[in-house]
């Protein structure tokens, strides 16, 4: 026993230390810049692991606040826009400091129309309010954000793993995608929407959409207080629960997955086209399990499910 205490300190004593990599200790105080800025019709920001705050106050003006050196951020306003990003000064190290979120904050008039919005951020929330202008591209990867009060004509507007919030937004046309994302929409008014969505769920209360087309997959939508004119619906793998109004045409499709309707008009407005294909159809209780037509009304309503149960309830 004594000898093998011995070879086991001898082993112990010839073993190389492994001595872990040196950590550089890095300031992490806080650095603050405010700054009056010229004018300006159009914004331009790519944030950078940085959260963005724009709202409405009474001056053009920016504030930034940073935790350490290694992320800086540049501003400046030329021709009429206003250009934000933020430069990483170390790029061979790592940002140890976590629990401090870096920010850029935004003010302008709340009477400002803007011409052009382009926004990029990943790392980094985003809120917006007032925030109103003909031309916005928005996109958001990894990201909480918090739109309110805001109008754009054209847009496109893009997220991926990310949650948030939309209240009261007015939308011309253009497009909204999705990915990997938890919206909830409360007061919503669009001419035009084309979506694309996968392993998302959509929540909307008291939207208004002339023509909404809608190509998901895994995405679960649930869309209350609806008003739409036309209603373009396909989805694989995820459900539709709608309550509302379809006031000209509707097409829905759903493969391995349920579609729920409750429409506040009379069975009597529309002409349905069922086309169910191993799949259930209900029309206020009645069961169709073949294609089948009924009424003859003004609205135009096709749906076709497969490995799938349609409900549809009219007032």
């Amino acid at each position: 026993m004594k000898k093998l205490g011995l070879v086991l300190v001898l082993l112990l004593s010839g073993c190389s230390r492994i001595v872990p990599p040196a950590r550089t200790n890095y300031n992490y105080e806080k650095i603050e810049k405010m700054e009056l800025l010229d004018d300006f019709t159009n914004i331009d920001i790519d944030s950078g692991f940085s959260d963005v705050i724009l709202k409405s106050g009474k001056t053009f003006e920016i504030h930034t606040e940073f935790y350490g050196a290694k992320w800086k951020p540049e501003f400046s306003v030329k021709e009429d826009t206003l250009h934000v990003s933020v430069i990483d000064t170390m790029p061979n190290t790592v940002n140890w400091n976590a629990n401090k979120s870096n920010k850029i904050e935004i003010t302008y008039p709340a009477d400002s129309q803007f011409k052009e919005l382009m926004i990029f951020t990943e790392f980094g929330d985003l809120e917006a309010s007032d925030l109103n202008g003909d031309k916005i591209q928005l996109n958001l990867s990894y990201a909480d954000f918090k739109l309110k009060d805001c109008a754009w004509q054209d847009y496109k507007l893009n997220y991926s793993f990310s949650d948030g919030t939309m209240r009261n937004i007015t939308l011309g046309s253009g497009s909204f995608d999705f990915d990997y994302t938890t919206l909830d929409i409360e007061g919503l008014m669009a001419d035009k929407m084309t979506s694309n969505s996968s392993f998302t769920t959509l929540t909307a209360e008291n939207i208004q959409l002339k023509d909404f087309i809608f190509n998901g997959e895994y995405s679960e939508v649930d869309l209350r207080k609806a008003v739409g004119e036309s209603f373009d619906y396909t989805n694989h793998f995820g459900s539709l629960d709608y309550r509302g109004e379809i006031l000209k045409t509707g097409s829905l499709y759903s493969s391995y997955g349920d579609i729920d309707l409750k429409l506040n008009q009379d069975v009597q407005d529309f002409r349905f086209d069922f086309n169910p294909d191993m799949a259930d159809i209900y029309l206020n209780k009645d069961h169709f399990e073949k294609a089948s037509s009924v009424n003859s009304g003004s609205v135009s309503m096709t749906v076709g499910i497969e490995f799938g149960t349609a409900n549809i309830d009219t007032d």
